[in-house]
């Protein structure tokens, strides 16, 4: 039987990916078709009853049987759709408001918005509360730590003053100054 497989082999995709498969946008919208197809022959079904008691008991099961399997395409979408943005937000506390190159090419259009509202939605709470929610809950064990960068000839402002980073030099920061600079893939704690 076909019913559903196109939804099942989404899901497989998303599984058996590292972090996420390319967003699927052909099989998202097959599925769709799916399910607005088997609407479709439902309702056109049961339009051709006085009621869905006076069809023969085969044609009953025939139409649970397509109810089930547009009631599980849309569950399989929804889990899709969850999984993806649940790995997106997770995302964003790792790397902060930038999207990382290797991960944008997976990312739908729609991923990629969904991304930038979250950024937007968590820094407009974050100068709310006024409370800076990538911040380390812990307090760190040293005020400075050792970075090196993975970038050169690039100035930037710290709490400090300026810092002109060279690619592979070391330097010894504030812990406060490295946080936003290590999720932005500048420089990394050694």
């Amino acid at each position: 039987s076909t019913l559903c497989t196109r939804a099942t082999k989404l899901l497989e995709e998303l599984g058996r990916s590292t972090w996420l498969a390319s967003y699927d946008e052909v099989g998202v919208s097959e599925i769709l078709r799916e399910i607005r197809e088997k609407e479709s022959e439902i309702n056109y079904t049961l339009s051709l009853a006085d009621d869905s008691e006076s069809l023969p008991e085969s044609v009953r099961i025939g139409l649970a049987m397509h109810h089930s399997s547009l009631l599980r395409n849309k569950r399989c979408l929804l889990a899709y759709v969850n999984r993806r943005a649940t790995l997106i937000s997770e995302m964003y506390w790792d790397t902060g408001s930038i999207i990382p190159e290797d991960k944008v090419a997976k990312l739908s259009q729609r991923e990629i918005d969904f991304f930038f509202n979250y950024d937007k939605l968590v820094s407009n709470y974050v100068s709310d509360v006024g409370f800076d929610l990538a911040s380390d809950i812990r307090p760190p064990k040293d005020i400075y730590v050792e970075v090196r960068s993975l970038v050169g000839d690039k100035n930037m402002e710290t709490a400090s003053g300026k810092l002109q980073l060279q690619k592979g030099a070391y330097y010894l920061i504030k812990r406060t100054d490295a946080n936003s600079f290590i999720q932005k893939g500048l420089i990394e704690e050694i």
